[in-house]
């Protein structure tokens, strides 16, 4: 059985048309391949106004939504892997086309969304730290090269935002600008060893201090806290953790890696071995138990 197509004046088959109940014969004017231009033509002409009423839609759906999008992936799994193997190339080279633009895009988005994404961190704090936790212990390798490639490119820009950072935070902070302070003492006294009041902070003086790094500290090394500094809440606590039983050599790209995200079991053995104040020290590792690989 066939049908002329209202449009095109082409005589088809009857499944080239779409059903339509109102119809006398329950089949479209139009065939599939004309509806189909017709649909095309008016999203090229109405991208914004199908753009904004999608995201109304999502808005006013969101539990709706997020549930069609899961039942939908988890049935086309297959699919997706197969497309994204399929397309992994191309996908590649257009990343590295236009690495510079794409950049550019998300620092731009970064910043039209900082007030969104600080209450979706502060709402997902516990998740995105636990996400973060597997992905980079998953990745070691993956995301010391990407940290790597990142500082490189954009030393300015992460320089002047660490700047403004710091700046801003020691006024309001008199916990972070205590750290800071202690940490440029400790980096300076690893360079002269003449600050009377650093050797009391860390328990021993320059030339044991060396000695119980193993490595003679040269610029470019990184000095890390074994059990991070940020788990201190108190002044007192900053001072516990200043002790040089909780101090290690390392590479600028494992300190970034590791950032102050968690402590290693095995690492934590030798602080506890070494430090004069078991009680305190304790009380800190205890609070944070669940960040200990």
């Amino acid at each position: 059985m066939e049908k002329k197509c209202k449009k095109c004046n082409v005589v088809r088959d009857v499944s080239e048309f779409h059903k339509v109940k109102g119809n006398k014969d329950s089949l479209s004017g139009s065939c599939k391949l004309c509806v189909k231009e017709r649909r095309k033509v008016y999203r090229e002409a109405n991208k914004d106004k199908i753009k904004k009423r999608a995201k109304q839609y999502q808005e006013a759906n969101k539990e709706k939504y997020k549930g069609y999008v899961k039942e939908y992936y988890n049935a086309n799994n297959e699919r997706y892997k197969e497309l994204r193997l399929k397309n992994k190339d191309k996908r590649k080279q257009y990343l590295e086309e236009n690495k510079e633009k794409l950049r550019e895009k998300k620092w731009q988005y970064d910043q039209a969304n900082k007030k969104k994404a600080k209450e979706y961190y502060r709402t997902n704090k516990e998740r995105i730290r636990v996400v973060r936790k597997k992905y980079l212990e998953a990745n070691k390798e993956k995301s010391s090269e990407y940290s790597k490639k990142y500082r490189e490119v954009n030393k300015d820009r992460v320089l002047e935002y660490s700047n403004q950072y710091q700046k801003s935070r020691r006024k309001t902070d008199n916990l972070y600008r205590l750290k800071l302070n202690i940490r440029a003492n400790i980096h300076r006294y690893l360079k002269d060893g003449k600050s009377k009041r650093t050797r009391e902070i860390i328990g021993i003086d320059y030339k044991e201090f060396q000695d119980y790094l193993e490595v003679e500290y040269t610029e470019g090394m990184h000095l890390d806290h074994i059990i991070p500094l940020s788990w201190a809440i108190i002044d007192e606590e900053v001072y516990i953790l200043n002790h040089y039983s909780n101090f290690q050599i390392i590479t600028a790209e494992e300190n970034f890696a590791k950032s102050d995200t968690y402590c290693k079991s095995e690492n934590l053995k030798k602080v506890l071995d070494n430090h004069n104040d078991l009680t305190k020290l304790n009380k800190i590792i205890e609070r944070n138990s669940d960040k200990i690989t």
